[in-house]
Order: C-alpha cells, then structure tokens, then sequence
C-alpha cells in the first residue's frame, strides 16, 4: 500500500545507522524505527485492524507516537491523530465519527490524564472494539488490564 510508511522503508534501508528521532534524551535510528513499527504493525494485524480501518491514536510528541503512526499506517490503516488535551466527550465523539475499530492512548498522568479520558471514551463506544495503552515510563505489558503497544511488539518480536 502506497503511504508515507513507504518514506520510511526506504530512509531505513538508505540511511538506516542515521539518527530519525532525538527524543528526551533518547537517539532512535531509521533502522530501529523502521523494525519497531513494522513489529507494531505485525502485532496490530493479528489483532484484527487491517486497511481501511481508523485508529485513533493520542500521543504526545515522544518517539512512541512516532512508532504508533508508522505502526498504524503501515497495516493500511489509517491513523486518526488527536489532541492530548481532548477530554472523554471529545474522544467519543471522534471514535463513533471515523468509526475507529482501535484506540492507541499514552497513558498520561494525573496532570494529563489523557489514557483515563481516552479508556472511558473507549468503555461508552460500542462501535471501536481494540484499546491499546502506550506505556510512558516502561516496557510494560498492560496497563489497568488493558495492553499496551509494547506488548504487540514484543510479540511480534517473539514470533
């Protein structure tokens, strides 16, 4: 499928040792980019997202937003990008609008408590059916029983 995940495939094979995010103090290459979406990617088709499919995706700008995109977008999906700052009405409401069959939220904090805006959103919105956290501090698995990105790919990964 023809999308901006194609820039990034070919940046990893042309460039793939050179820096494509600097994040908090964190270098990630092409290369590392490239295979930890396309793992991202593996991990969210074989739980049902495939072309076509809307996922919403709140992020701030952090190097996993960067993954979740290119993750996303790289199913053939299509990636919803929304504010951090959107409370639960706002989520819901653009959940039913577009669709969306998933939902990939960063977890926040009480000071941006955007995963527990975007987690109720998801809770009231029948027609979404797969929640992701992303964890912000660690590679953990589920976050208040719901996965997190970093699982799907280190499932993918695993298999």
């Amino acid at each position: 499928m023809l999308n901006c995940s194609i820039i990034l495939d070919g940046s990893a094979q042309t460039y793939g040792k050179r820096t494509a995010i600097l994040a908090g103090g964190n270098s990630w290459t092409y290369k590392r980019l490239h295979r930890a979406a396309g793992r991202l990617a593996k991990g969210l088709a074989a739980a049902g997202i495939v072309p076509g499919d809307r996922v919403i995706l709140a992020c701030p700008n952090r190097i996993e937003f960067a993954i979740a995109f290119f993750g996303i977008i790289k199913t053939g999906a299509v990636a919803v990008p929304v504010s951090i700052l959107w409370k639960q009405r706002e989520l819901s409401f653009v959940m039913q609008d577009t669709q969306a069959k998933g939902v990939v939220c960063f977890e926040g904090s009480a000071a941006l408590p955007i995963g527990q805006e975007g987690r109720a959103a998801f809770e009231e919105t029948d027609s979404c059916s797969h929640f992701w956290f992303i964890a912000g501090d660690s590679e953990r698995e589920t976050i208040d029983d719901a996965p997190t990105i970093q699982s799907l790919i280190h499932q993918a990964q695993d298999s």
